[in-house]
């Protein structure tokens, strides 16, 4: 494995839990309302920045929805980048919360 790989790997197996505690640490001290408009935000940032997540997700929505319009898809994507990152943004405020304050926000079935 050339050398590069392996120092990408070594930065991805510590930056990436790093980064996860960083922002569990931020989010978990923000209101539940204001983790959620932020990830919607942040969403925009990675619609914008994140090329190849984007360029995908249309590729396949254009798999999935040949005959809708380009407009169309372009706002299904955002709206799942919106919603992925809100919902990241809940399970990182969520993450450092005791179990009452977890059980007073999710509701499990089945």
């Amino acid at each position: 494995m050339p050398a590069v790989k392996r120092v990408r790997r070594r930065l991805r197996g510590w930056v990436l839990p790093a980064l996860v505690r960083g922002l569990a640490a931020i989010f978990g001290r923000l209101p539940l309302a204001a983790a959620q408009r932020a990830g919607a935000g942040i969403s925009r940032l990675a619609w914008t920045l994140a090329l190849r997540d984007r360029r995908r997700a249309l590729d396949h929505l254009a798999v999935a929805f040949p005959d809708a319009p380009e407009e169309a898809r372009q706002a299904l994507g955002r709206a799942s980048f919106r919603h992925h990152r809100t919902t990241l943004a809940e399970c990182l405020h969520l993450f450092r919360s005791d179990c009452r304050r977890v059980e007073a926000c999710v509701r499990v079935e089945g």
